[in-house]
């Protein structure tokens, strides 16, 4: 599970290739900003390409993992760090439970078994 310590500005969920084929009652088409960069983080995380994954725009999270999770950062090389120390980008990256990982700036972030991701696999906290 994913504790959000502070939600930053604008993180969704998204998916590949979002919501398309409802003009038609008003729903315009959606989706990643960067869809390779998901497509991409998916693979490095053993998902399939179309599994969700969070979004970050101007200002990060802070996420705090409640077990061992693996998951690649992807898009635009920008600030992220994991328990106060600078992570790769564009690889598997496995973070242990009760680590934080600050996120600063746009970008995809991805989780192994994301495809599944509900609201109770993302917990907000009081942060």
């Amino acid at each position: 599970m994913i504790e959000v310590i502070e939600a930053g500005l604008f993180t969704t969920v998204q998916d590949y290739p979002g919501r398309v084929g409802y003009w038609n009652v008003g729903i315009p088409p959606s989706g990643p900003m960067d869809p390779l960069a998901l497509r991409i983080g998916n693979r490095l995380v053993g998902n399939p390409e179309n599994a969700a994954g969070l979004e970050i725009t101007a200002v990060g999270p802070k996420l705090g993992f409640t077990q061992d999770t693996l998951v690649a950062l992807t898009g635009a090389r920008l600030d992220a760090r994991l328990d106060g120390e600078e992570v790769p980008w564009w690889r598997p990256l496995w973070v242990k439970g009760g680590s934080v990982l600050s996120l600063y700036a746009r970008h995809i972030h991805v989780f192994r078994g994301s495809g599944t991701l509900s609201e109770r696999d993302v917990a907000v906290g009081q942060g």
